[in-house]
């Protein structure tokens, strides 16, 4: 095989590495999707509230979940300081951190951690605990954004592949918002 061939294979194997992944925008944030998420499929349970999920396949019918939940609020959402940004997206993140409290048993979370998200204040918590008999464990972010409260949410089975917890972590961290809370 002659260079130029091995440049076009290694070029296209490189294009299909890049076009798995994707990018997950709205009209308040830019996420990147690792490679190998799968997506997206989308819900909105309410007017003010938007699901996005992404799966990335380990093992039979399981996979690790990457989700964005977007929820607007308008008016009802208290306008907060650039200080009280981190103590409003901890107590928006105990929220949702109940719901899954209550679809798992043996359930331990971390104490939140405030920390930044592209230079916006946020939370995160990571938590275990079991479902329909399985192990599991994941973490959350949440963050508010002008009249929205966002929260990143990855989990997935105990003896799944680190990895892509990991890499769905590292896409939340990375997250760029198109303007402050």
């Amino acid at each position: 095989m002659n260079s130029t061939r091995v440049l076009v294979a290694v070029s296209l194997l490189a294009l299909g590495v890049t076009a798995s992944a994707a990018t997950f925008e709205d009209e308040v944030l830019s996420l990147e999707v690792p490679a190998g998420f799968q997506g997206p499929i989308r819900q909105s349970p309410s007017p003010d509230a938007v699901l996005v999920a992404y799966t990335k396949p380990h093992t039979g019918e399981r996979g690790t979940l990457l989700q964005i939940s977007t929820y607007e609020l308008g008016s009802k959402l208290p306008k907060f300081t650039s200080a009280e940004l981190g103590a409003a997206a901890e107590k928006y993140l105990l929220e949702f951190l109940t719901g899954v409290e209550r679809r798992r048993s043996s359930f331990q979370a971390s104490k939140p951690t405030r920390i930044m998200l592209n230079g916006v204040p946020a939370a995160q918590v990571t938590w275990k605990g079991v479902a329909q008999g399985a192990r599991l464990h994941g973490t959350m972010y949440c963050v508010v954004i002008g009249s929205r409260v966002v929260s990143f949410h990855t989990q997935d089975f105990e003896n799944a592949p680190a990895e892509n917890t990991s890499e769905a972590i590292r896409a939340f961290e990375s997250v760029k918002f198109k303007h402050a809370g």
